[in-house]
């Protein structure tokens, strides 16, 4: 068996068996294989953060609760 043909096979067979409970395992693979099976951690962090509402939604409450209000409060915005 050709050695690629091989590796997506095992990718084949780990994603039909692949537990799906949150986005981090499928973001991951998705941002290897469009890389050609290279990405740092920041560039898998990135991805993840860019579909996590929940992160986004915690991130938007910093902003308007701590960063924004306190950049308010200077006159800053």
């Amino acid at each position: 068996m050709n050695q690629s043909v091989g590796c997506y096979q095992k990718l084949h067979d780990y994603i039909s068996t692949m537990q799906m409970k949150h986005v981090y395992q499928p973001v991951m693979l998705i941002e290897l294989l469009k890389n050609n099976g290279e990405a740092s951690e920041q560039t898998i962090a990135k991805a993840i953060l860019d579909i996590d509402p929940v992160q986004q939604a915690y991130y938007r409450d910093k902003v308007r609760n701590m960063v924004g209000k306190v950049l308010r409060n200077n006159g800053i915005t």
